[in-house]
């Protein structure tokens, strides 16, 4: 009987033990899960600022509140005469869309503090400003000829964007 009663009592610790260890198991899971986005999300690289006299490149995401993905990746080479621009974008889970560039924006300004780079089409100019003592790349879209016939009806807003470090790797 005693036995028995040994038998219960340890059983009942060790489901108790059992039972405890899986709550905090399931606790470390939940807290884990919720410091990462979710395995639909593709882990794009970190962001990356290498600044030499030679070139400035930089890669992040591009992040303003008027991007429909907001997990993306970009990325900008600049040399003393041009900046190539390159980007994609996660268009559903697990699911990247199409690479865009690498896209050519004329130097106009190359110091040790500052690179602008800038070029129009018909009804909008496209700013990448990168300043290379705080490092930050910005991105300003505004738009020009919004007389002209094939500019009428055309967005109008002025546009902006930083480059910044990936969702994926971000701290919550």
């Amino acid at each position: 009987m005693l036995f028995r009663r040994l038998a219960i009592t340890f059983g009942c610790t060790t489901l108790l033990l059992a039972a405890a260890l899986v709550w905090m198991v399931g606790l470390q899971f939940l807290h884990a899960s919720a410091q990462r986005p979710s395995n639909n999300n593709i882990a794009f690289p970190d962001k990356e600022f290498e600044n030499t006299k030679a070139y400035v490149f930089v890669v992040g995401t591009l992040t303003g509140d008027w991007i429909a993905y907001k997990n993306n990746t970009c990325s900008i080479l600049c040399l003393p005469g041009y900046c190539l621009v390159a980007y994609v974008e996660q268009i559903g889970p697990s699911q990247i869309g199409r690479i865009y560039g690498p896209t050519t924006y004329p130097v106009t300004k190359w110091t040790d503090d500052e690179i602008i780079a800038s070029d129009n089409d018909l009804c909008r100019r496209v700013t990448w400003t990168i300043d290379r003592g705080v490092k930050m790349a910005l991105y300003a879209e505004t738009p020009i000829n919004q007389t002209a016939d094939a500019c009428a009806g055309r967005d109008s807003n002025i546009r902006k964007a930083t480059i910044e470090p990936s969702p994926f790797w971000r701290k919550p």
